[in-house]
């Protein structure tokens, strides 16, 4: 009768460990009565390996793959307004004003309604205090003269390689004029010379 629980023992822990695809040295010594077989925690049966890692080459499940997939499209929706002008919207502001205040043509209103379409359901739906981002690419395009009179934005978006002298030669007609972002900014910015892509800076006014 002991030999035999002592078989069923040795049969059960194989057993678990074979289901648990994990290889364990098992060994018993022969004991002569029950009281000498050694104590065994119920956690010495689990096998020492970890069940929830997942083995290198393992397939992504199609969940895990839409998880990521939705990431990669929101970190490029953020991208796209790298390099941007915001406004912050303000009472009485229309699309069609802050393309002539921004860009000195008003044909520039489909543009900005485009590039927000997300947030605005009609191009009249401008709620202040609402964050309004504006492309750089028509300002670029304009001339000192054109440029100078237009009004500064509220805020502006880090893209790669801008410095605190573009942006300012951009927005302040001035790229020795930096120090003046800076100070407007000291409480994001902690190394002038690396901009991280994606911050938003306070423009200051005059």
């Amino acid at each position: 009768m002991r030999r035999f629980i002592l078989l069923a023992l040795a049969f059960t822990e194989g057993l678990l460990l074979l289901m648990s695809g994990c290889q364990r040295d098992v060994s018993y010594q022969r004991a002569e009565d029950l009281r000498s077989i050694p104590y065994r925690p119920l956690a010495g049966l689990i096998p020492e390996c970890d069940r929830w890692e997942v083995p290198l080459g393992t397939d992504i499940s199609p969940l895990d793959a839409q998880i990521q997939a939705e990431q990669e499209s929101q970190e490029n929706a953020l991208q796209r307004f790298w390099g941007n002008m915001v406004h912050r919207v303000q009472s009485g502001d229309t699309l069609y004003r802050l393309a002539i205040d921004y860009y000195g043509d008003a044909q520039h209103w489909r543009l900005i309604y485009h590039h927000n379409r997300e947030q605005l359901i009609q191009s009249q739906d401008l709620t202040p205090g609402q964050l309004i981002y504006l492309p750089l690419e028509p300002l670029k395009q304009a001339d000192q003269t054109t440029r100078s009179p237009l009004q500064r934005p509220d805020f502006y978006t880090i893209a790669p390689g801008d410095t605190l002298y573009k942006i300012a030669q951009l927005f302040l007609n001035d790229g020795k004029k930096w120090k003046q972002l800076l100070d407007a900014n000291r409480h994001i910015i902690t190394d002038e010379n690396k901009l991280s892509p994606g911050i938003m800076i306070t423009i200051p006014r005059d």
